[in-house]
């Protein structure tokens, strides 16, 4: 798999986001093929996802619940890629929070690559 092709797409997302110092993107890559992508921002959508996996109430959709719910049928055996930047565009440590990774463990998701620092980290689900 192509990691830095699919993180560029990631960073694509970023530039989406406006929502306070944290600016992240988010794409799902399953085969050679994006299923999903998303940013983080204001949205309806928190309180559904954080009932519908029994999380505390989100006052943000996160950029990787946003790529979930893009998706259109199974996310099974793919891939996340997730990119960001603080609002003066310094790179940021961007691995899911643990909230977030017990989202991710349950949708199916071979793994999860995220921008740190000085490169990218990956963790495997599956």
């Amino acid at each position: 798999m192509n990691h830095k092709r699919w993180m560029k797409e990631a960073k694509r997302q970023v530039t989406k986001s406006s929502l306070g110092s944290w600016h992240m993107g988010a794409v799902i890559v399953k085969g050679k093929n994006v299923v999903g992508k998303g940013h983080n921002r204001l949205s309806g959508d928190c309180m559904y996802i954080a009932q519908r996996y029994g999380l505390d109430a989100l006052w943000s959709l996160h950029a990787e619940m946003a790529a979930l719910l893009d998706v259109e049928g199974s996310v099974e055996g793919a891939t996340m890629f997730i990119a960001g930047k603080k609002k003066n565009g310094r790179k940021m440590y961007c691995r899911p929070c643990e909230n977030r990774m017990k989202v991710l463990r349950h949708t199916g998701l071979r793994a999860v690559y995220y921008e740190t620092q000085t490169g990218v980290e990956g963790i495997l689900l599956r």
